[in-house]
């Protein structure tokens, strides 16, 4: 049998059931979802399903701490459970839901490998973001460091916490100033493929040449050297460099936090730049400068604002396009807007099949 669309029942769909938790919960269950849906969708190759969603969550297993993964199972077997509770449903939705909760019961009591063999993922050894203190003692590191890339890594990683550019966005990134005295960085977004982005480039802008834009324009000015003019041998030539950065950096911060399982990469700085930017700014504005398809990954997948006594590297943020934040809320929109009229269509089709 076919497996059941999404379009046929989709998030909207879920805020009228009932579930047998707290208010609270329930809401807390409903939002779970919605956002996990919506991340699925974004990555489900071909037709999403159900049954493809509860696999898809079964296969996060290996990504995610096993205290979050276990709230997503309980969050969507809950959803689906009120799901199958609805009057009138489809003899062909009730199967799907059916056999998408069997496969998320199925992950109960069974981790994905013994205990003891898992191996760490490279994420969970990457600090999510790099505070004032800890800035302040990788640039003292990198400054006396008698290492040959450790200039080069420092104007990198100065760069990427000022921009939020992904390493390898770098050597398509172009620098300049417009007639109003605006500088802008436009850049080709890396992950701009099956919905994932929310157009093929995106663009930052600085009122003045700021101390950031010179952080820009001394990183490119030194990548320059380095990449040659033909754009094919430029990416080969970019990937071995970034390695000997990389490793450079990995040295370093080994050497500053020997004690630490979780030290600083490249990507810390993208992800910095991310809790800097969610704190003051909107989740759409948040997702048009990180080139973001939605304002979701941006929510789901990024460190968090710091609390407390906590601090973050001090910089001025760019401003987005204010026409990639449109795109981005558009984007959104409309999944939304065919996601109501599918989930209406599946009602009056749910109250005809229930008629006398």
């Amino acid at each position: 049998m076919t497996a059941t669309s999404l379009q046929d029942v989709d998030i909207p769909f879920f805020s009228g059931l009932v579930i047998t938790q707290s208010e609270e919960t329930t809401n807390r269950y409903e939002d779970r979802v919605a956002l996990l849906l919506a991340s699925y969708q974004l990555e489900a190759p071909g037709s999403p399903s159900l049954t493809g969603y509860a696999a898809w969550l079964k296969d996060c297993r290996s990504e995610v701490a096993m205290s979050s993964f276990r709230q997503y199972r309980a969050a969507s077997i809950a959803v689906f459970e009120a799901i199958l509770d609805v009057e009138g449903l489809r003899p062909s939705l009730r199967l799907e839901v059916q056999r998408a909760v069997a496969i998320l019961d199925s992950t109960r009591g069974t981790p994905p490998s013994p205990r003891g063999q898992i191996p760490s993922r490279t994420s969970a050894l990457k600090q999510k973001r790099i505070s004032a203190q800890d800035w302040a003692k990788l640039v003292a590191a990198l400054s006396v460091a008698r290492r040959r890339h450790a200039p080069a890594v420092l104007l990198l990683f100065t760069a990427g916490l000022v921009t939020g550019l992904r390493p390898c966005e770098w050597i398509n990134a172009a620098l300049f100033e417009d007639a109003e005295n605006e500088w802008k960085l436009e850049v080709q977004n890396r992950k701009s493929t099956n919905g994932r982005s929310h157009g093929p480039t995106r663009s930052l802008s600085w009122s003045g040449c700021s101390t950031e834009v010179q952080a820009i324009q001394d990183w490119l000015a030194h990548l320059a050297t380095h990449l040659p003019r033909d754009r094919a041998r430029a990416r080969e030539v970019w990937e071995a460099y970034y390695a000997q950065l990389r490793d450079t950096l990995g040295e370093v911060c080994q050497e500053v936090w020997p004690r630490r399982t979780r030290r600083p990469t490249f990507y810390t700085a993208r992800h910095t730049f991310a809790a800097a930017a969610k704190a003051v700014l909107s989740s759409a504005e948040v997702g048009a400068l990180l080139g973001h398809g939605t304002d979701l990954t941006a929510v789901t997948h990024y460190a968090r604002p710091p609390k407390g006594g906590s601090k973050l590297p001090a910089f001025v943020l760019p401003a987005p396009d204010p026409s990639e934040v449109m795109r981005v809320r558009q984007i959104l929109e409309s999944r939304l807007s065919r996601a109501t009229h599918s989930s209406l269509h599946t009602d009056k089709e749910t109250h005809r099949n229930a008629a006398p």
